[in-house]
């Protein structure tokens, strides 16, 4: 069962209505608390954000349509909620310039990921670091401290063990596998997720200019804020230079 989807068709049907402990019920309260919080608007508005923002990300809903223009297609669930599209507050939307819906709309996508995102990254991260280990070059001596035949402290070279060498190796060899494994384990995964995700990502991709499933190789959690200046203030920069 698609929680928010379920939610965005509750609201819909009593959009004048103050669905505040709905939300906290269903645990969309903090995800959406700034558009009922911040956003100076009636109530009946406020509920066509929430909806929105459902319809326009998840990657359930069939209100997505991957053949239309990506703003013909937010347009029309703007107007299938009954909103003007073409008013101030929904025109701002549209063009993702109100930060306090974007940042609800970075809540929602963020909230989209599942356990799958964290498990891609772990399998990376453990399959790097042993790769590291794995490259480093096995010493085929060591320095030793020891007195030369006048009895002064000396350091010099002592060949390792062949034994020594050939444990090593075997060692690297299985962190190597190892580390494929994991690496495969991880396409396998994301292979997965993007098949469930094509939506979302097609709708993250036309809209802020990344897919939601390529995040599954960060351990940074979606900030409106931090895309904002690392993305949007960089390319302002660039335009006016």
């Amino acid at each position: 069962m698609n929680r928010p989807l379920n939610c965005a068709k509750t609201i819909s049907k009593s959009l004048g209505e103050d669905h505040s402990v709905f939300l906290e019920e269903n645990n969309l309260h903090i995800t959406f608390g700034a558009i009922y919080n911040a956003l100076k608007v009636p109530f009946e508005d406020k509920n066509r954000v929430i909806c929105y923002l459902i319809y326009a990300y998840d990657p359930e809903s069939g209100w997505l349509n991957l053949k239309k223009n990506r703003l013909e297609n937010k347009k029309e669930i703007f107007e299938n909620l009954g909103a003007n599209a073409n008013s101030d507050l929904y025109s701002g939307i549209l063009d993702n310039s109100n930060q306090i819906v974007s940042m609800c709309a970075f809540n929602f996508l963020e909230s989209l990921k599942d356990w799958r995102w964290r498990m891609i990254y772990d399998l990376l991260d453990w399959a790097s670091n042993n790769q590291k280990i794995a490259s480093q070059e096995t010493a085929s001596s060591v320095k030793v401290k020891g007195d030369d035949a006048e009895g002064k402290a000396i350091e010099y070279n002592e060949p390792v063990d062949l034994e020594t060498i050939l444990k090593s190796n075997k060692l690297k060899g299985y962190l190597l596998d190892e580390a494929i494994s994991k690496r495969r384990q991880a396409d396998e995964l994301l292979v997965e997720i993007r098949k469930e995700f094509v939506s979302t990502d097609n709708s993250t991709q036309q809209d802020f200019q990344f897919q939601l499933t390529d995040l599954a190789k960060t351990n940074k959690a979606l900030s409106w804020r931090e895309f904002v200046r690392q993305v949007h203030i960089p390319k302002m920069k660039q335009l006016s230079s």
